[in-house]
């Protein structure tokens, strides 16, 4: 896993995000916190499934298995991106 993409990640912390798998489950959520493999731990969970739709409390999320984050409007990614940089030439 890229190293400035998990740093990217691991900035959405609070943030509420919608992940899409590779199962075209849609997850939706809360960042708790994302770990070096991707692996991604959300709280408020509300996950579609074929059309169902299940309510959790937290849900973790195996890196592998994400094809893709949708970020929510009022996260400047520029902003997180330019973090990841600043502390990547530490």
């Amino acid at each position: 896993m890229p190293v400035q993409l998990v740093k990217f990640l691991q900035q959405l912390s609070g943030q509420t995000v919608e992940i899409e798998l590779k199962n075209n489950s849609v997850v939706q959520g809360e960042v708790v916190a994302v770990d070096g493999n991707m692996n991604t731990h959300l709280k408020q969970v509300r996950m579609t499934t074929r059309g169902n739709i299940t309510q959790l409390d937290q849900l973790t999320i195996r890196g592998a298995t994400i094809r893709h984050y949708n970020l929510p409007g009022t996260v400047n990614a520029n902003q997180l991106l330019a973090n990841c940089n600043a502390t990547g030439r530490n």
